[in-house]
């Protein structure tokens, strides 16, 4: 009998975190593109995982201290477009994280890149503030 309440309860701890991985990625943001945003904005700590492109749209996970409340980010872009080959834009993730809770937690959040493309460009070099890791998005 225990072990089938186990079983059952990791089912559905598994079943959930895919339905809620599901949600997610239904909601696509779109990047926000403001100076003053990118460089006044107030981030809480978190820790840039891995960047990946999935379903239209730019997969960010981030390692964060939390775990009891929700949780939110935003992709911001500084308008500024550095020319090279290829040419790059530089972003910045601010993440909002009002939990006082210390679990080592890891979350995905979606973003549409659309409207950060460049005229007359098929691929843009992305790097994020803070971090080593970069994107080459190609469109």
């Amino acid at each position: 009998m225990r072990k089938m309440i186990l079983i059952l309860t990791i089912f559905c701890f598994i079943i959930g975190c895919s339905e809620e991985d599901t949600a997610q990625k239904k909601k696509c943001n779109a990047v926000i593109i403001d100076s003053n945003q990118f460089h006044n904005s107030q981030s809480d700590t978190f820790d840039l995982v891995s960047l990946n492109f999935e379903n239209e749209c730019l997969k960010i996970k981030i390692r964060y201290g939390g775990g009891c409340e929700e949780v939110s980010a935003k992709l911001i872009d500084n308008r500024d477009i550095f020319e090279s080959n290829p040419v790059q834009r530089n972003l910045r993730i601010v993440f909002t994280d009002n939990d006082e809770c210390e679990a080592l937690i890891e979350k995905n959040f979606y973003f549409n890149l659309s409207n950060i493309q460049v005229n007359n460009e098929r691929k843009v070099l992305l790097n994020f503030q803070g971090s080593d890791l970069t994107y080459l998005y190609e469109y």
